[in-house]
């Protein structure tokens, strides 16, 4: 048998739109985790997704519909981008609040100054190559004060970092289920050196912290409850993301339209819980820190 390897790549963005609805021009988007890129530095994810924001930006959009059912995570710069297209926040506003240990605080305090654990928002995208900053990209933002968020069990880690970060800024309202609760996040820790990675193939991804919003708050470890809880399964009749009658969306445009009370619970269409091929991807489940980009943006 001959076989060839062919390298597969999954982009987060998976589906972009906007629609009519009761006068107004809604935006939706699903977005499926939080990366820069494929690894390949070129911030190629980040990119696309400031171009849809510009789509979003130029049309004047009235309200923003993100769709997080099937996001469990991923980078905090990327959550921190995002979040900044959204918001009218500048970037002397603080997005996040890093909680390390008091051996890592002191060590981090020492090595990176003192705000070393605050992250603001930002006004650039930002490439960097061998620590040397080689690109900046304005990013579209829409200034909006408020934000949907359709979420799920599965809703996770950066997902949750959005929505927190978010809170104190905007009205944020949350269609679906409650989101996992995963406050924490990680640092990856390997061998560097191109020579000794030839014997020394090891690689750790240690939880170390925890996030707070601007507030100090971060004690979300049972998830942020829906403001309408409504669940999809199996049962629920098959209907593509984006069209205007799948349920959670369409659940979402009626408490926009005004069609639907806000604040309606223990609502369900189906029994079993519907599974995501990200359950399949158990590094995009991990909220991480990348210490280098970390270092070079301070």
């Amino acid at each position: 048998v001959s076989l060839s390897v062919v390298k597969y790549e999954e982009n987060p963005v998976f589906l972009d739109t906007i629609y009519h609805v009761s006068n107004k021009k809604i935006g939706y988007l699903v977005y499926n985790f939080f990366a820069q890129d494929n690894g390949s530095g070129d911030i190629i994810y980040e990119k696309e997704l400031n171009n849809i924001f510009g789509e979003f930006k130029s049309a004047q959009i009235d309200e923003l519909v993100l769709d997080l059912r099937y996001n469990p995570g991923g980078a905090v710069v990327t959550s921190i981008a995002l979040s900044s297209m959204i918001s009218n926040c500048t970037k002397t506003d603080i997005f996040g609040i890093a909680q390390y240990n008091s051996l890592l605080d002191e060590y981090f305090q020492v090595e990176e100054g003192a705000n070393y654990n605050k992250d603001y928002f930002v006004e650039n995208l930002e490439r960097y190559n061998n620590g040397r900053l080689v690109e900046e990209v304005p990013i579209n933002q829409l200034g909006l004060n408020r934000l949907y968020i359709i979420t799920s069990q599965r809703t996770a880690s950066a997902s949750e970092l959005v929505i927190n970060g978010l809170k104190p800024y905007m009205n944020v309202y949350l269609i679906g289920e409650t989101t996992v609760g995963k406050n924490m996040g990680s640092i990856t820790i390997y061998e560097t050196d191109a020579e000794k990675q030839k014997t020394n193939r090891w690689g750790m991804q240690p939880i170390v912290v925890k996030f707070a919003n601007k507030n100090g708050f971060s004690d979300y470890g049972k998830g942020f409850a829906p403001d309408n809880e409504l669940s999809e399964s199996y049962a629920t009749p098959l209907v593509a993301l984006g069209d205007v009658n799948e349920p959670l969306l369409n659940e979402t445009l009626n408490v926009i339209s005004g069609t639907r009370t806000k604040s309606v619970k223990s609502r369900s269409i189906g029994l079993q819980p519907i599974a995501s091929s990200a359950d399949r991807m158990p590094a995009r489940k991990n909220m991480y820190i990348d210490r280098k980009t970390f270092k070079q943006k301070r």
